[in-house]
């Protein structure tokens, strides 16, 4: 008897540690891709701006005041923003699949 009573405390341990580590792991997933969203939300923010300083730049750029240095310098920086907004859309997925991961999605039981 006490060694049936051993093996479930054994076996009790064990799913309690699982459970703690998988919720763990949730809310770290769930965490990141909060983050990741938030980061997008900001960079699609700044890519806005840098679209319309971009136009004004050509705008001006047709009227004499400014050079194409000028325009393609704005063109950079629209071009990275957009790189930005890639990359985060990218870790945004990952999130995803950390998150359906953690949730016990895959899983292959035996």
């Amino acid at each position: 008897m006490q060694a049936r009573q051993a093996s479930y405390e054994v076996a009790r341990a064990n799913y309690q540690r699982t459970v703690l580590v998988a919720v763990a792991d949730t809310e770290t997933a769930l965490m990141r891709l909060a983050s990741e969203q938030e980061r997008r939300l900001h960079l699609g923010h700044i890519e806005k701006a840098l679209a319309q300083s971009l136009q004004h730049m050509m705008q001006r750029q047709r009227v004499g005041d400014v050079g194409l240095t000028s325009v393609l310098e704005s063109r950079k920086g629209l071009t990275s923003a957009q790189d930005g907004q890639v990359q985060t859309h990218a870790q945004g997925l990952l999130a995803w699949v950390s998150v359906h991961k953690a949730l016990g999605g895959g899983w292959q039981g035996h």
